[in-house]
Protein backbone atom coordinates (compact mmCIF):
# COMPACT_ATOMS: atom_id res chain seq x y z
CA UNK A 1 0.00 0.00 0.00
CA UNK A 2 2.81 2.68 0.95
CA UNK A 3 4.60 1.60 -2.44
CA UNK A 4 1.42 1.85 -4.35
CA UNK A 5 1.09 5.38 -2.63
CA UNK A 6 4.70 6.61 -3.17
CA UNK A 7 4.62 5.38 -6.60
CA UNK A 8 1.31 7.31 -7.49
CA UNK A 9 3.30 10.47 -5.69
CA UNK A 10 5.47 10.47 -7.89
CA UNK A 11 4.01 9.76 -11.53
CA UNK A 12 2.10 13.02 -10.01
CA UNK A 13 5.23 14.87 -9.43
CA UNK A 14 6.70 14.13 -12.71
CA UNK A 15 3.06 14.73 -14.32
CA UNK A 16 3.03 18.30 -12.78
CA UNK A 17 6.90 19.25 -13.73
CA UNK A 18 6.40 18.17 -17.06
CA UNK A 19 3.05 20.24 -17.40
CA UNK A 20 4.97 23.15 -15.83
CA UNK A 21 8.12 22.67 -18.31
CA UNK A 22 5.48 22.41 -20.55
CA UNK A 23 3.96 25.57 -20.19
CA UNK A 24 7.26 27.26 -19.70
CA UNK A 25 8.60 26.31 -23.27
CA UNK A 26 4.63 27.29 -24.89
CA UNK A 27 5.58 29.79 -27.27
CA UNK A 28 2.66 31.92 -28.41
CA UNK A 29 2.17 31.13 -32.47
CA UNK A 30 1.02 34.96 -32.75
CA UNK A 31 1.99 38.32 -30.83
CA UNK A 32 -0.88 41.38 -31.43
CA UNK A 33 0.22 44.38 -30.08
CA UNK A 34 -2.56 47.11 -29.78
CA UNK A 35 -1.99 50.77 -29.72
CA UNK A 36 -4.65 53.27 -28.91
CA UNK A 37 -3.75 56.54 -30.25
CA UNK A 38 -4.78 59.12 -27.52
CA UNK A 39 -6.05 56.65 -24.99
CA UNK A 40 -5.83 57.72 -21.11
CA UNK A 41 -5.58 54.66 -18.67
CA UNK A 42 -9.02 56.47 -16.85
CA UNK A 43 -11.54 55.53 -19.86
CA UNK A 44 -11.19 51.71 -18.79
CA UNK A 45 -13.19 52.63 -16.29
CA UNK A 46 -14.82 55.25 -17.26
CA UNK A 47 -16.44 54.17 -20.16
CA UNK A 48 -17.01 50.91 -18.63
CA UNK A 49 -20.65 51.12 -18.29
CA UNK A 50 -20.54 51.22 -22.40
CA UNK A 51 -18.65 47.97 -22.78
CA UNK A 52 -20.11 44.69 -23.51
CA UNK A 53 -18.11 41.74 -22.36
CA UNK A 54 -16.02 40.43 -25.22
CA UNK A 55 -13.85 43.55 -26.12
CA UNK A 56 -12.22 45.59 -23.36
CA UNK A 57 -13.77 43.81 -20.38
CA UNK A 58 -12.35 40.35 -21.76
CA UNK A 59 -9.02 41.78 -21.44
CA UNK A 60 -9.17 42.88 -18.43
CA UNK A 61 -10.83 40.30 -16.56
CA UNK A 62 -8.99 37.75 -18.20
CA UNK A 63 -5.52 39.15 -18.80
CA UNK A 64 -3.31 40.80 -16.99
CA UNK A 65 -4.13 44.75 -16.09
CA UNK A 66 -1.27 47.06 -15.02
CA UNK A 67 -2.77 50.32 -13.64
CA UNK A 68 0.56 52.00 -12.62
CA UNK A 69 1.69 52.07 -16.07
CA UNK A 70 3.39 55.38 -17.27
CA UNK A 71 5.56 56.80 -19.62
CA UNK A 72 8.82 58.36 -18.40
CA UNK A 73 9.36 61.12 -20.64
CA UNK A 74 7.93 63.87 -22.58
CA UNK A 75 7.06 65.33 -24.91
CA UNK A 76 4.39 62.40 -25.50
CA UNK A 77 3.50 62.45 -29.17
CA UNK A 78 2.24 59.44 -31.56
CA UNK A 79 5.51 59.05 -32.83
CA UNK A 80 7.87 58.80 -30.02
CA UNK A 81 5.31 56.96 -28.53
CA UNK A 82 5.32 54.03 -30.98
CA UNK A 83 8.91 54.50 -31.26
CA UNK A 84 9.42 53.76 -27.36
CA UNK A 85 6.72 51.35 -27.27
CA UNK A 86 8.74 49.02 -30.26
CA UNK A 87 12.23 49.77 -29.11
CA UNK A 88 11.83 49.58 -25.57
CA UNK A 89 14.07 52.76 -24.87
CA UNK A 90 12.98 56.53 -24.61
CA UNK A 91 13.78 59.28 -27.06
CA UNK A 92 17.52 60.14 -25.56
CA UNK A 93 18.21 56.35 -27.18
CA UNK A 94 15.73 56.29 -30.14
CA UNK A 95 15.88 59.60 -31.46
CA UNK A 96 12.76 60.54 -32.04
CA UNK A 97 11.54 63.38 -30.21
CA UNK A 98 8.18 64.10 -31.57
CA UNK A 99 6.31 63.71 -34.60
CA UNK A 100 8.38 66.56 -36.42
CA UNK A 101 11.24 68.38 -34.79
CA UNK A 102 13.93 71.15 -36.28
CA UNK A 103 16.80 69.84 -38.44
CA UNK A 104 19.90 72.74 -37.50
CA UNK A 105 21.57 71.19 -41.02
CA UNK A 106 18.33 71.61 -42.66
CA UNK A 107 17.27 74.78 -40.83
CA UNK A 108 13.85 73.51 -41.16
CA UNK A 109 11.64 71.12 -39.43
CA UNK A 110 11.81 67.49 -40.37
CA UNK A 111 8.86 65.02 -40.06
CA UNK A 112 9.57 61.75 -38.66
CA UNK A 113 9.02 59.22 -41.72
CA UNK A 114 9.73 61.88 -44.58
CA UNK A 115 12.35 59.69 -47.20
CA UNK A 116 12.58 61.07 -50.22
CA UNK A 117 14.57 58.22 -51.46
CA UNK A 118 11.49 56.06 -51.12
CA UNK A 119 8.47 55.84 -53.48
CA UNK A 120 5.15 55.17 -52.83
CA UNK A 121 3.82 51.53 -53.64
CA UNK A 122 0.16 51.82 -54.03
CA UNK A 123 0.03 55.47 -54.76
CA UNK A 124 1.73 57.84 -56.53
CA UNK A 125 1.57 61.05 -54.14
CA UNK A 126 3.85 62.15 -51.50
CA UNK A 127 2.41 59.83 -48.87
CA UNK A 128 4.32 56.83 -50.01
CA UNK A 129 7.46 58.16 -49.79
CA UNK A 130 8.11 57.11 -45.79
CA UNK A 131 10.78 55.22 -43.81
CA UNK A 132 12.15 54.27 -40.82
CA UNK A 133 15.86 56.04 -41.25
CA UNK A 134 15.24 58.55 -38.40
CA UNK A 135 14.59 55.72 -35.96
CA UNK A 136 18.41 54.95 -34.09
CA UNK A 137 16.97 51.74 -32.30
CA UNK A 138 15.80 48.07 -33.94
CA UNK A 139 12.50 47.37 -32.82
CA UNK A 140 10.46 44.10 -31.55
CA UNK A 141 9.22 43.43 -35.18
CA UNK A 142 13.47 43.65 -36.46
CA UNK A 143 14.99 41.50 -33.72
CA UNK A 144 11.95 38.75 -34.08
CA UNK A 145 13.03 38.99 -37.80
CA UNK A 146 16.56 37.91 -37.10
CA UNK A 147 16.03 35.45 -34.50
CA UNK A 148 13.64 33.47 -36.51
CA UNK A 149 16.12 33.95 -39.22
CA UNK A 150 13.30 35.38 -41.50
CA UNK A 151 10.74 32.91 -40.93
CA UNK A 152 8.53 34.99 -38.62
CA UNK A 153 5.86 37.19 -40.42
CA UNK A 154 5.93 40.68 -39.31
CA UNK A 155 3.57 43.28 -40.10
CA UNK A 156 2.51 46.83 -39.01
CA UNK A 157 -0.77 48.14 -39.81
CA UNK A 158 -2.07 52.14 -39.19
CA UNK A 159 -4.07 54.89 -40.84
CA UNK A 160 -1.14 57.16 -39.77
CA UNK A 161 2.39 55.93 -41.47
CA UNK A 162 4.02 56.91 -37.95
CA UNK A 163 1.47 54.30 -36.58
CA UNK A 164 3.06 51.51 -39.14
CA UNK A 165 6.46 52.54 -39.61
CA UNK A 166 7.40 53.18 -35.96
CA UNK A 167 6.86 49.56 -35.03
CA UNK A 168 7.91 48.26 -38.37
CA UNK A 169 11.52 49.73 -37.70
CA UNK A 170 13.59 48.62 -40.57
CA UNK A 171 13.16 45.23 -41.95
CA UNK A 172 9.24 44.15 -41.25
CA UNK A 173 7.84 42.36 -43.41
CA UNK A 174 5.60 44.64 -44.30
CA UNK A 175 4.08 47.96 -43.17
CA UNK A 176 0.67 49.93 -44.37
CA UNK A 177 -0.59 52.81 -43.62
CA UNK A 178 -3.90 55.01 -45.20
CA UNK A 179 -3.48 57.47 -47.99
CA UNK A 180 -6.90 59.58 -47.40
CA UNK A 181 -7.61 62.68 -49.94
CA UNK A 182 -9.39 60.75 -52.87
CA UNK A 183 -7.13 57.71 -52.84
CA UNK A 184 -9.07 55.74 -49.53
CA UNK A 185 -6.47 53.13 -49.89
CA UNK A 186 -3.71 51.31 -47.98
CA UNK A 187 -0.36 51.72 -49.25
CA UNK A 188 3.18 50.96 -48.11
CA UNK A 189 6.97 52.18 -49.52
CA UNK A 190 9.63 50.83 -51.27
CA UNK A 191 11.43 50.43 -48.35
CA UNK A 192 8.90 47.29 -47.32
CA UNK A 193 7.67 46.05 -50.54
CA UNK A 194 8.12 46.42 -54.73
CA UNK A 195 4.40 46.38 -54.50
CA UNK A 196 1.13 45.76 -52.97
CA UNK A 197 0.19 41.97 -53.05
CA UNK A 198 -2.94 40.98 -54.29
CA UNK A 199 -5.26 40.53 -50.97
CA UNK A 200 -4.35 44.30 -50.14
CA UNK A 201 -5.68 45.54 -53.87
CA UNK A 202 -8.53 43.47 -53.32
CA UNK A 203 -9.36 44.87 -50.26
CA UNK A 204 -8.82 48.51 -51.38
CA UNK A 205 -11.13 47.80 -54.25
CA UNK A 206 -14.32 47.00 -52.12
CA UNK A 207 -16.94 49.26 -51.72
CA UNK A 208 -16.82 49.38 -48.07
CA UNK A 209 -14.58 52.28 -47.32
CA UNK A 210 -17.55 54.39 -49.48
CA UNK A 211 -20.22 52.40 -47.42
CA UNK A 212 -18.56 53.72 -43.78
CA UNK A 213 -18.40 56.89 -45.10
CA UNK A 214 -21.91 56.98 -46.79
CA UNK A 215 -24.14 57.00 -42.93
CA UNK A 216 -24.55 58.69 -40.69
CA UNK A 217 -22.98 58.37 -37.18
CA UNK A 218 -25.40 58.64 -34.68
CA UNK A 219 -25.15 57.49 -30.88
CA UNK A 220 -24.62 53.69 -31.11
CA UNK A 221 -26.34 53.23 -27.53
CA UNK A 222 -29.68 54.30 -26.08
CA UNK A 223 -28.36 58.45 -24.76
CA UNK A 224 -29.47 57.79 -21.02
CA UNK A 225 -26.43 54.34 -21.36
CA UNK A 226 -24.02 57.72 -21.13
CA UNK A 227 -22.58 59.79 -18.62
CA UNK A 228 -22.00 63.66 -19.69
CA UNK A 229 -20.76 66.03 -18.08
CA UNK A 230 -21.45 68.62 -20.19
CA UNK A 231 -23.81 69.25 -23.17
CA UNK A 232 -23.52 67.90 -26.68
CA UNK A 233 -23.22 70.77 -28.16
CA UNK A 234 -20.61 73.05 -26.35
CA UNK A 235 -18.01 75.77 -26.79
CA UNK A 236 -15.23 73.35 -26.41
CA UNK A 237 -15.39 71.03 -29.47
CA UNK A 238 -14.45 72.07 -33.02
CA UNK A 239 -17.12 71.32 -35.97
CA UNK A 240 -16.06 69.32 -38.71
CA UNK A 241 -16.62 71.78 -41.68
CA UNK A 242 -19.90 72.77 -42.86
CA UNK A 243 -21.02 72.18 -39.60
CA UNK A 244 -22.54 74.55 -37.67
CA UNK A 245 -22.53 73.17 -34.13
CA UNK A 246 -20.55 69.92 -32.94
CA UNK A 247 -23.53 67.62 -32.05
CA UNK A 248 -25.25 64.52 -32.99
CA UNK A 249 -26.47 63.19 -35.44
CA UNK A 250 -23.57 63.61 -38.07
CA UNK A 251 -24.09 63.06 -41.62
CA UNK A 252 -20.83 61.74 -42.85
CA UNK A 253 -22.16 61.30 -46.60
CA UNK A 254 -22.63 65.28 -46.41
CA UNK A 255 -19.19 65.89 -44.63
CA UNK A 256 -16.88 64.56 -47.42
CA UNK A 257 -16.41 66.68 -49.64
CA UNK A 258 -15.46 69.53 -47.37
CA UNK A 259 -13.24 67.53 -45.03
CA UNK A 260 -11.15 65.59 -47.33
CA UNK A 261 -13.42 62.86 -48.38
CA UNK A 262 -11.37 60.04 -47.48
CA UNK A 263 -9.17 61.59 -44.89
CA UNK A 264 -12.69 61.80 -42.82
CA UNK A 265 -12.82 58.31 -42.24
CA UNK A 266 -9.22 58.69 -40.66
CA UNK A 267 -12.06 61.09 -37.73
CA UNK A 268 -14.59 59.06 -37.26
CA UNK A 269 -15.33 55.70 -35.35
CA UNK A 270 -15.28 53.88 -38.60
CA UNK A 271 -11.85 54.77 -38.61
CA UNK A 272 -11.19 51.94 -36.04
CA UNK A 273 -13.37 49.74 -37.96
CA UNK A 274 -11.77 49.79 -40.98
CA UNK A 275 -8.21 49.39 -39.84
CA UNK A 276 -9.94 46.16 -37.88
CA UNK A 277 -11.18 44.62 -40.85
CA UNK A 278 -7.87 45.31 -42.43
CA UNK A 279 -5.97 43.49 -39.42
CA UNK A 280 -8.20 40.60 -40.17
CA UNK A 281 -7.32 40.83 -43.27
CA UNK A 282 -3.78 40.64 -43.02
CA UNK A 283 -4.36 37.74 -40.74
CA UNK A 284 -5.80 35.62 -42.91
CA UNK A 285 -4.39 36.35 -45.84
CA UNK A 286 -0.71 36.33 -44.68
CA UNK A 287 -1.48 33.43 -42.71
CA UNK A 288 -0.17 34.20 -39.58
CA UNK A 289 -0.29 32.33 -36.71
CA UNK A 290 -0.53 28.99 -38.19
CA UNK A 291 2.82 27.43 -37.52
CA UNK A 292 5.18 27.01 -34.68
CA UNK A 293 7.12 30.32 -35.24
CA UNK A 294 5.98 33.10 -33.82
CA UNK A 295 4.59 35.88 -35.81
CA UNK A 296 3.37 39.18 -35.16
CA UNK A 297 0.92 41.77 -36.03
CA UNK A 298 1.36 45.50 -34.65
CA UNK A 299 -2.39 47.52 -35.24
CA UNK A 300 -2.12 50.59 -33.98
CA UNK A 301 -5.88 52.55 -33.93
CA UNK A 302 -5.79 56.28 -35.03
CA UNK A 303 -9.53 57.61 -34.81
CA UNK A 304 -9.53 57.93 -31.10
CA UNK A 305 -6.27 60.43 -31.55
CA UNK A 306 -7.88 62.49 -34.53
CA UNK A 307 -11.99 62.44 -32.32
CA UNK A 308 -9.38 63.14 -28.72
CA UNK A 309 -8.20 66.23 -30.52
CA UNK A 310 -11.18 67.36 -31.31
CA UNK A 311 -13.90 66.72 -29.03
CA UNK A 312 -11.78 65.81 -25.48
CA UNK A 313 -11.95 63.68 -22.52
CA UNK A 314 -15.67 64.73 -21.40
CA UNK A 315 -17.55 64.49 -25.00
CA UNK A 316 -20.00 62.38 -25.98
CA UNK A 317 -18.46 61.61 -29.36
CA UNK A 318 -15.46 60.21 -27.62
CA UNK A 319 -17.71 58.30 -25.68
CA UNK A 320 -19.59 56.71 -28.31
CA UNK A 321 -16.23 55.76 -30.17
CA UNK A 322 -14.91 53.90 -27.21
CA UNK A 323 -18.06 52.53 -26.63
CA UNK A 324 -17.57 51.50 -30.86
CA UNK A 325 -14.39 50.63 -30.02
CA UNK A 326 -15.01 48.50 -27.50
CA UNK A 327 -17.02 45.92 -30.32
CA UNK A 328 -13.83 46.52 -33.19
CA UNK A 329 -11.81 44.88 -29.88
CA UNK A 330 -14.52 42.18 -29.42
CA UNK A 331 -14.35 41.15 -33.27
CA UNK A 332 -10.34 41.41 -33.36
CA UNK A 333 -10.66 38.62 -30.54
CA UNK A 334 -13.03 36.53 -31.63
CA UNK A 335 -11.08 36.14 -35.20
CA UNK A 336 -7.81 35.53 -33.65
CA UNK A 337 -9.67 32.81 -31.27
CA UNK A 338 -10.84 31.29 -34.92
CA UNK A 339 -8.06 31.53 -36.99
CA UNK A 340 -5.29 31.15 -34.62
CA UNK A 341 -6.96 29.67 -31.67
CA UNK A 342 -7.31 31.05 -27.91
CA UNK A 343 -4.31 30.29 -25.81
CA UNK A 344 -1.97 30.46 -29.17
CA UNK A 345 -1.55 34.00 -29.32
CA UNK A 346 -0.99 37.04 -26.68
CA UNK A 347 -2.16 40.37 -27.11
CA UNK A 348 -0.96 43.10 -25.33
CA UNK A 349 -2.65 47.07 -25.27
CA UNK A 350 -1.34 50.31 -24.63
CA UNK A 351 -1.40 53.88 -25.63
CA UNK A 352 1.16 56.38 -27.02
CA UNK A 353 -0.36 59.22 -25.12
CA UNK A 354 -3.15 60.33 -23.17
CA UNK A 355 -4.77 63.76 -23.45
CA UNK A 356 -5.54 67.04 -21.22
CA UNK A 357 -9.04 67.77 -21.28
CA UNK A 358 -9.45 70.71 -23.10
CA UNK A 359 -8.21 73.76 -20.67
CA UNK A 360 -11.21 76.50 -21.11
CA UNK A 361 -13.42 74.20 -19.99
CA UNK A 362 -10.69 73.09 -17.17
CA UNK A 363 -10.88 77.18 -16.21
CA UNK A 364 -15.18 77.47 -16.67
CA UNK A 365 -15.04 74.69 -13.66
CA UNK A 366 -12.47 77.07 -11.32
CA UNK A 367 -9.35 74.15 -12.22
CA UNK A 368 -6.45 75.16 -12.84
CA UNK A 369 -5.54 75.57 -16.51
CA UNK A 370 -4.75 78.45 -19.18
CA UNK A 371 -2.99 79.10 -22.41
CA UNK A 372 0.65 79.95 -23.06
CA UNK A 373 1.11 82.20 -25.71
CA UNK A 374 4.54 81.35 -26.77
CA UNK A 375 4.76 83.76 -29.61
CA UNK A 376 5.11 86.37 -26.37
CA UNK A 377 7.88 84.60 -24.64
CA UNK A 378 9.75 83.99 -27.99
CA UNK A 379 9.50 87.74 -28.84
CA UNK A 380 10.49 88.62 -24.86
CA UNK A 381 13.73 86.03 -25.03
CA UNK A 382 14.64 87.53 -28.27
CA UNK A 383 14.22 91.30 -26.76
CA UNK A 384 16.34 90.73 -23.49
CA UNK A 385 18.90 88.35 -25.47
CA UNK A 386 19.40 91.62 -27.54
CA UNK A 387 20.01 93.76 -24.94
CA UNK A 388 21.79 92.11 -23.30
CA UNK A 389 24.56 90.61 -25.80
CA UNK A 390 23.50 92.90 -28.79
CA UNK A 391 21.54 92.66 -31.97
CA UNK A 392 20.48 89.45 -34.18
CA UNK A 393 18.29 86.62 -34.81
CA UNK A 394 18.83 84.74 -31.57
CA UNK A 395 15.95 82.13 -31.57
CA UNK A 396 16.10 79.80 -34.68
CA UNK A 397 12.98 77.84 -33.72
CA UNK A 398 10.59 77.02 -31.41
CA UNK A 399 8.85 73.58 -31.37
CA UNK A 400 8.00 70.75 -28.90
CA UNK A 401 7.62 73.47 -26.57
CA UNK A 402 12.13 73.60 -26.49
CA UNK A 403 13.89 76.78 -27.76
CA UNK A 404 16.21 76.19 -30.40
CA UNK A 405 18.82 79.21 -30.37
CA UNK A 406 20.99 80.25 -32.83
CA UNK A 407 24.37 78.74 -32.21
CA UNK A 408 26.48 80.34 -35.45
CA UNK A 409 25.66 83.72 -33.83
CA UNK A 410 26.60 82.82 -30.11
CA UNK A 411 30.06 81.34 -31.55
CA UNK A 412 30.27 84.71 -33.74
CA UNK A 413 29.86 86.51 -31.17
CA UNK A 414 32.21 84.23 -28.49
CA UNK A 415 29.46 83.91 -26.24
CA UNK A 416 29.05 80.71 -24.13
CA UNK A 417 25.87 79.12 -25.32
CA UNK A 418 25.54 77.68 -21.44
CA UNK A 419 25.34 80.84 -20.00
CA UNK A 420 22.89 81.96 -22.74
CA UNK A 421 20.64 78.96 -22.28
CA UNK A 422 20.74 79.34 -18.62
CA UNK A 423 19.67 83.37 -19.34
CA UNK A 424 16.53 82.27 -21.37
CA UNK A 425 15.70 79.85 -18.64
CA UNK A 426 15.65 82.87 -16.44
CA UNK A 427 13.18 84.88 -19.09
CA UNK A 428 11.23 81.90 -19.58
CA UNK A 429 10.28 81.50 -15.64
CA UNK A 430 8.85 85.39 -15.73
CA UNK A 431 5.88 84.00 -17.97
CA UNK A 432 2.56 82.17 -16.00
CA UNK A 433 2.40 79.53 -17.14
CA UNK A 434 5.77 78.14 -17.29
CA UNK A 435 6.31 76.19 -13.96
CA UNK A 436 9.58 74.86 -14.80
CA UNK A 437 12.34 75.45 -17.61
CA UNK A 438 15.93 74.06 -18.15
CA UNK A 439 18.64 74.21 -20.40
CA UNK A 440 19.60 71.01 -22.18
CA UNK A 441 23.57 71.45 -20.25
CA UNK A 442 21.70 70.99 -17.19
CA UNK A 443 19.74 68.36 -17.95
CA UNK A 444 22.47 65.65 -16.61
CA UNK A 445 22.66 67.02 -13.64
CA UNK A 446 18.49 67.05 -13.18
CA UNK A 447 17.19 64.85 -10.35
CA UNK A 448 16.41 61.84 -10.45
CA UNK A 449 12.83 61.12 -10.90
CA UNK A 450 9.99 63.85 -11.25
CA UNK A 451 9.31 66.11 -13.95
CA UNK A 452 13.34 67.62 -15.17
CA UNK A 453 14.09 63.35 -14.90
CA UNK A 454 11.14 62.84 -17.56
CA UNK A 455 12.19 65.77 -19.81
CA UNK A 456 15.82 64.49 -19.76
CA UNK A 457 14.68 60.82 -20.90
CA UNK A 458 13.02 63.14 -24.07
CA UNK A 459 15.83 64.70 -25.12
CA UNK A 460 18.37 63.85 -27.91
CA UNK A 461 21.26 66.15 -28.28
CA UNK A 462 21.56 65.84 -31.53
CA UNK A 463 17.39 66.49 -32.25
CA UNK A 464 16.56 68.74 -29.11
CA UNK A 465 16.43 72.43 -28.41
CA UNK A 466 19.04 74.40 -25.87
CA UNK A 467 15.91 75.03 -23.59
CA UNK A 468 12.85 72.69 -22.85
CA UNK A 469 10.00 74.61 -21.40
CA UNK A 470 7.54 73.03 -19.26
CA UNK A 471 3.98 74.57 -19.32
CA UNK A 472 2.32 73.92 -15.55
CA UNK A 473 -0.14 71.42 -15.07
CA UNK A 474 -3.43 71.32 -17.61
CA UNK A 475 -1.94 74.69 -19.43
CA UNK A 476 -1.43 74.53 -23.14
CA UNK A 477 1.02 76.02 -25.40
CA UNK A 478 -0.92 78.52 -27.74
CA UNK A 479 -3.60 75.67 -29.02
CA UNK A 480 -7.30 76.21 -30.03
CA UNK A 481 -9.44 77.05 -27.27
CA UNK A 482 -11.44 74.19 -28.84
CA UNK A 483 -10.80 70.62 -28.82
CA UNK A 484 -7.58 69.86 -27.17
CA UNK A 485 -3.87 68.19 -27.63
CA UNK A 486 -1.36 66.19 -25.33
CA UNK A 487 2.57 66.29 -25.13
CA UNK A 488 2.75 67.14 -21.35
CA UNK A 489 5.02 65.40 -18.39
CA UNK A 490 1.66 65.11 -16.23
CA UNK A 491 -0.14 62.13 -16.06
CA UNK A 492 -2.97 63.16 -17.87
CA UNK A 493 -0.48 62.23 -20.81
CA UNK A 494 1.75 59.74 -19.07
CA UNK A 495 -0.58 57.46 -17.24
CA UNK A 496 -2.08 54.92 -20.13
CA UNK A 497 -2.99 51.38 -20.22
CA UNK A 498 -1.19 48.35 -20.04
CA UNK A 499 -2.93 44.71 -20.66
CA UNK A 500 -1.42 41.83 -21.80
CA UNK A 501 -4.15 39.17 -22.79
CA UNK A 502 -3.45 35.11 -24.18
CA UNK A 503 -0.38 32.85 -24.01
CA UNK A 504 2.01 33.35 -21.10
CA UNK A 505 0.01 36.39 -19.66
CA UNK A 506 -0.64 36.06 -15.92
CA UNK A 507 -4.19 37.38 -15.10
CA UNK A 508 -4.53 39.82 -12.36
CA UNK A 509 -4.29 43.12 -11.77
CA UNK A 510 -0.97 44.77 -11.10
CA UNK A 511 0.11 47.82 -9.18
CA UNK A 512 3.88 48.46 -9.23
CA UNK A 513 5.21 50.72 -11.67
CA UNK A 514 5.68 49.91 -15.19
CA UNK A 515 7.04 52.02 -18.03
CA UNK A 516 6.60 52.30 -21.45
CA UNK A 517 9.62 50.98 -22.34
CA UNK A 518 9.15 48.01 -20.22
CA UNK A 519 6.84 46.08 -23.09
CA UNK A 520 10.05 45.66 -25.72
CA UNK A 521 12.17 43.76 -23.09
CA UNK A 522 8.98 41.50 -21.24
CA UNK A 523 8.41 40.48 -24.98
CA UNK A 524 11.67 39.76 -25.55
CA UNK A 525 12.31 37.57 -22.75
CA UNK A 526 8.87 35.68 -23.37
CA UNK A 527 10.06 34.89 -26.56
CA UNK A 528 14.08 34.35 -25.74
CA UNK A 529 15.22 36.55 -28.12
CA UNK A 530 17.49 39.42 -28.27
CA UNK A 531 16.13 43.17 -27.09
CA UNK A 532 15.73 45.80 -29.57
CA UNK A 533 19.02 47.39 -30.16
CA UNK A 534 18.69 50.91 -27.95
CA UNK A 535 16.81 49.15 -24.95
CA UNK A 536 16.35 50.48 -21.95
CA UNK A 537 13.83 49.03 -20.32
CA UNK A 538 13.27 46.20 -17.57
CA UNK A 539 11.29 42.59 -18.16
CA UNK A 540 7.81 43.16 -16.05
CA UNK A 541 8.69 41.02 -12.64
CA UNK A 542 4.81 39.80 -13.08
CA UNK A 543 6.00 37.84 -15.73
CA UNK A 544 8.64 35.75 -14.37
CA UNK A 545 8.00 35.70 -10.52
CA UNK A 546 5.64 32.82 -10.23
Amino acid sequence: MLRTSATFLIAFAISITALCQSKETTQPKLIVGIVVDQMRYDYLARFSHLFGEDGFKRLMNEGANFHNHNFSYAPTYTGPGHAAIYTGSTPTVNGIVGNDWYDRKLQREIYITDDSTQTGVGTDGSAGKMGPHKLLSTTLLNELENFAAGESKTIAISMKDRGAIMPAGGNADAAYWFAGGDEGNWISSSHYLKQLPDWVNDFNNQKRKDQLLNSEWNLLLEKERYKTYRADNNPYEYNFRDMIRPAFPYELSELRESNGNYDLLKATPSGNAYTTEFAISALEKENMGTDDVTDFLSVSYSATDYLGHQFGPYSLEIQDTYARFDRDIATLLKELDKKVGEGNYMVFLTADHGAVPNPAFLKSENLPADYLPYHDLINQVQEELTEKYGSGDWVEHFINDQIYLNRKLIAEKNLNVKKVSRFVVEVALQFEGVSNAISSWDLHTAAQDGVFEIIKNGHHQKRSGEVALVVAPGWLTSYSYQGTTHGAPYSYDTHVPLIFYGNQAPSGNYYSPTYIRDIAPTISALLRMSQPSGCTGNPIEAFFSH
